[in-house]
């Protein structure tokens, strides 16, 4: 209930609910919170108090960071122990220093096994409660499994789609090529996908369709546009799934013909989850047999 009124995430709502009965304003029984009859007010000198003895630890930490002395000493200084003395172990008193040297071939053997690290994308299978009218209980149809070539912003394949979408505008080739060999030989779709569609979006609409036309070319798929995008807050401003389905529902719909048969679901970037499992239930209800997504990363709190 109060992710549906409130944008935050379940962890904070929860901690917050947590520092409430603490305070005694908040009453926890059978797994339901309830209003106690406890006045409350926020402490504003205390609030203020905490946050500037954490302002001194993060400084603190910073200033330890950088001491060009023996880091011992520093740390049992800051303890307040009379005792304090050099150890002559640590970095800046004689201790042992790792080099940063790397060597090349170990840099390309990492490398490769990073780029052969894509992620599943579990189907959504059921409406969070309470989000959007009409919506409740089981997903039906639901997509496919589907997977993210990379880790977001990882030096595989992630370091590129970050770039691609933030710094270039457009993704490398070599992504197309790395998406190529995952769909087509790595990745077990039955029945396989026929045609090709992408996630639009309103504020870079050629981003992912022109990656999407590529790959479907490379695959020998014909691409069809069958989803629009209206303008609307970016999904990584949504912080639980009540409102990102909300969200992705006002600004994601139907725009063309979807044919009867399995489709391959393109995105960039997949964190949550509901813009995929929101497109593909549509394309779903339209007709096509089976929806499998496919992002170029997952893991970033990013816009899907």
């Amino acid at each position: 209930m109060l992710e549906a009124e409130i944008n935050l995430s379940r962890g904070q709502i929860e901690k917050t609910l947590k520092i409430l009965e603490i305070e005694g304003v908040v009453g926890h029984e059978r797994g339901h919170y309830f209003r106690t009859t406890n006045p409350f007010e926020v402490d504003l000198e205390r609030v203020e108090r905490v946050t500037a003895l954490r302002r001194e630890e993060l400084e603190e930490m910073r200033a330890y960071v950088d001491h060009p002395g023996c880091l011992m000493e520093y740390i049992v200084r800051a303890l307040d122990d009379p005792a304090a003395a050099r150890c002559g172990h640590c970095r800046n008193d004689g201790g042992a220093v790792i080099s940063a040297a790397i060597d090349p071939a170990l840099l390309v053997e990492a490398t490769k096994y990073l780029r052969r690290t894509a992620l599943p994308i579990p189907p959504r299978r059921r409406w969070p409660p309470d989000a959007v009218t009409g919506l409740r209980g089981t997903i039906v149809p639901c997509n496919m499994p589907g997977m993210a070539l990379s880790i977001y912003g990882d030096a595989g394949w992630g370091h590129l789609v970050r770039e691609g979408k933030y710094i270039y505008g457009a993704f490398d080739d070599a992504l197309v090529d790395a998406a190529v060999e995952l769909v087509s030989r790595e990745w077990t779709q039955n029945p396989a996908p026929t045609w090709v569609t992408s996630i639009p979006s309103s504020s870079r609409p050629a981003l992912v369709r022109d990656f999407a036309i590529s790959l479907a070319a490379r695959l020998a798929l014909p691409y069809r546009d069958v989803l629009g995008s209206a303008s609307g807050p970016s999904q990584k401003e949504m912080e639980n799934s009540v409102q990102q389905l909300r969200n992705v529902r006002a600004k994601v719909s139907l725009v063309g013909e979807v044919p009867t048969e399995a489709v391959l679901l393109v995105d960039d970037i997949v964190d949550s989850g509901w813009t995929l499992a929101y497109a593909g239930w549509l394309l779903g209800r339209a007709g096509a047999i089976a929806v499998y997504p496919f992002a170029l990363a997952g893991g970033s709190r990013g816009d899907a």
